[in-house]
């Protein structure tokens, strides 16, 4: 096979498969409201805040927090308007088949209470949550 033919067939490939799981980079701006990195979702469904507390004591409650915002675009250009509905649930999926549940707590999904998980500091998996009846699944890589 050429070489410009092989070339022409990845390029091709690169296209079919894409990539950024279901993510685009936030234009930073105003400051995230809890300190965290925002992400915002495909198909302008809003931004999430991943907030990743400092371990400094054991067992840790809410290591990890993640809040839901309107697209500012959909909030009259305001950023970080609330969701209209939260989630009802979620799990963080991460490793080939480690699950955690999320518990509700106040306006976000959190870490329930226990042995810090994240130690690293870095965060990948998938994050699954419950809206309206539908299940949203977003790949995370936070650092």
């Amino acid at each position: 096979m050429r070489i410009s033919t092989r070339i022409s067939l990845a390029c091709f490939l690169g296209l079919l498969i894409g990539c950024g799981g279901g993510l685009r980079e936030l234009d930073p701006g105003d400051p995230a409201p809890h300190g965290g990195e925002m992400i915002l979702l495909r198909d302008d469904r809003g931004v999430i805040e991943v907030v990743h507390k400092k371990v400094t004591e054991q067992p840790i409650k809410a290591e990890i927090s993640f809040y839901f915002y309107k697209d500012p675009k959909d909030n009259g250009g305001k950023p970080y308007g609330p969701w209209d509905s939260m989630p009802e649930s979620g799990y963080l999926t991460i490793g080939k088949n480690q699950k955690i549940d999320l518990v509700v707590d106040d306006d976000a999904l959190v870490t329930p209470s226990g042995p810090a998980l994240f130690a690293k500091k870095e965060i990948d998996g998938q994050l699954s949550i419950n809206i309206d009846g539908e299940t949203l699944v977003i790949p995370l890589e936070v650092r």
